[in-house]
């Protein structure tokens, strides 16, 4: 079991799917908590869930984090185009990004320093970071020529979650049919929502044109047309992950006893993408999405709700940075 101190949680925004073949970043945020207060956030969403009584309860859940965060939050300009379906969902057009630094050695070098100020180990937790997130990552921070710490540690929380719910419920005899290669690939595409509504122009090749920024400014895309996001609209709990057995132990520097849920309807969400995890875990979705700093709180209060589950399974799952393989390279 690998030792962790602070859990980074970390979102981007893009110009399109890798299929594209060299999507730019257009926004990146890490916020930094220490796994302790992870654990006592925990315990905050249980008390909140179980002694919810009005309106106000559910607006405080949605807002919740623990008091010490460390946030870097920076806006790219991503030398690529953003058409406006893209822009539609993330807020982020060729326009507003006008005059944004791009991705450089300085960035590189901003990311490391803010890494380096936080207790270590870490580990980066991005939602479908194996498949999309880690690999343009380190695609952009290779092309700059810097590179993460060599004990920079990291876990795709896609993966872990839905390992999770599978464990449990089959501990609880409810496991379903083992998911096919169908369904799994659609469950990836869910989580990249913002991104698959422009599949269809993607063929044509539109993400791959380099932009400078003098062609950006002639390119007359509407700011208003490009910058509506869409709102969240309002649930009723579905609290479903099963209960834990008390003979399981985790976390062992934790000595009291801790809080877990008492869950309703055992079972997998209907799908594993960020925007229902919270909804079928917290009872709401997230007040705000498609920005990368409120994607990052929305799966910290996710993963916050399962509690010390998420945390052993970081500490038992999590694999060093520097492996991940580069989504693309530039010759």
């Amino acid at each position: 079991m690998t030792e962790v101190k602070t859990l980074v949680y970390f979102d981007l925004e893009a110009t399109g799917l890798k299929s594209a073949g060299r999507p730019r970043i257009s926004e990146l945020s890490l916020i930094a908590v220490n796994i302790q207060d992870v654990l006592k956030m925990s315990e905050s969403i249980i008390d909140n869930i179980q002694n919810r009584t009005v309106e106000t309860s559910l607006l405080q859940l949605r807002k919740l984090s623990p008091r010490i965060v460390n946030k870097l939050t920076l806006c790219i300009y991503p030398i690529a185009t953003i058409v406006p379906l893209v822009s539609d969902i993330t807020g982020l057009d060729n326009y507003n990004l006008t005059g944004q630094s791009q991705f450089s050695k300085s960035t590189g070098n901003l990311i490391n320093s803010f890494l380096s100020h936080l207790p270590a180990p870490l580990c980066l937790v991005a939602h479908n970071g194996n498949d999309y997130d880690f690999p343009l990552f380190k695609a952009e921070m290779d092309k700059t020529g810097t590179q993460l710490s060599s004990d920079t540690l990291c876990i795709d929380s896609y993966v872990g979650i839905r390992e999770i719910f599978r464990k449990e419920n089959k501990i609880v005899g409810t496991e379903k049919e083992p998911v096919t290669e169908i369904e799994l690939t659609k469950e990836k595409k869910v989580v990249q929502m913002e991104l698959d509504a422009v599949s269809d122009l993607i063929n044509t090749g539109v993400f791959e044109t380099e932009l400078t920024e003098e062609t950006c400014t002639k390119a007359n895309l509407s700011k208003v047309e490009n910058e509506r996001t869409p709102k969240s609209a309002r649930y009723k709990s579905t609290i479903c992950l099963p209960p834990k057995k008390r003979k399981q132990h985790f976390s062992s520097e934790i000595v009291k006893s801790r809080k877990v849920l008492k869950f309703e309807n055992p079972g997998d969400p209907k799908s594993f993408s960020l925007v229902n995890l919270h909804r079928h875990l917290l009872g709401c979705p997230p007040e705000q999405s498609h920005g990368a700093e409120a994607d990052c709180l929305s799966l910290l209060r996710t993963t916050a709700a399962i509690g010390d589950r998420w945390i052993d399974y970081v500490k038992k799952n999590c694999s060093k940075f520097e492996a991940c393989k580069k989504m693309w390279e530039i010759i």
